[in-house]
């Protein structure tokens, strides 16, 4: 009978479940951070106390007022025309902005925690862009996160009598 009850305390303790341990907090560690994974400053200050609050995002840096200098390219790369025009980029969400200022259309571009700019594709065919049969395809980005000032948009304008390349530059004003 003796060996029945040691039994059952042994199969009884063994059965008993595992609770994790409390978890160490160091009361020292106060500092907030950013942990979204889509924010430019993702874990700067870990470790920490999570505060999305405190995250920059790309399209912060690029949201503002600015002079778009455009350059059409030919085949050869040589310069074939020059304009400028003031343009507005407007942050829609963390991810996704908007440029206005040429021919009436807005533009829509999504920017990564990278500062990269991508021309949303509509349709997998481009985007509509000034005239009603073109599309346009292209990409940019801010050279570095302490350049406020400016960056750069390549993009291709494909229509139905042809295609044209063109190097952009967006100064802050």
């Amino acid at each position: 009978m003796r060996q029945y009850i040691i039994f059952l305390l042994l199969f009884a303790a063994a059965c008993k479940p595992y609770q994790d341990p409390d978890p160490i907090t160091d009361p020292r560690i106060v500092n907030p951070y950013c942990n979204d994974p889509s924010a430019i400053n993702y874990n700067w200050g870990f470790p920490g106390v999570p505060d999305n609050s405190v995250c920059t995002y790309a399209t912060d840096l690029f949201a503002g007022n600015y002079i778009w200098r455009d350059t059409v390219r030919d085949g050869n790369g040589d310069a074939v025309s020059f304009d400028s025009v003031f343009a507005t980029v407007v942050k829609l969400d963390s991810i996704h902005l908007n440029i206005s200022g040429r021919c009436g259309y807005t533009l829509k571009l999504t920017a990564d925690r990278f500062l990269n700019l991508v021309i949303d594709s509509i349709d997998g065919d481009g985007q509509k862009f000034c005239q009603p049969n073109d599309t346009i395809v292209g990409s940019g980005l801010k050279m570095n996160f302490s350049d406020t000032t400016n960056f750069i948009l390549n993009y291709d304008i494909i229509s139905d009598t042809g295609s044209s390349y063109h190097e952009s530059i967006f100064i802050k004003q």
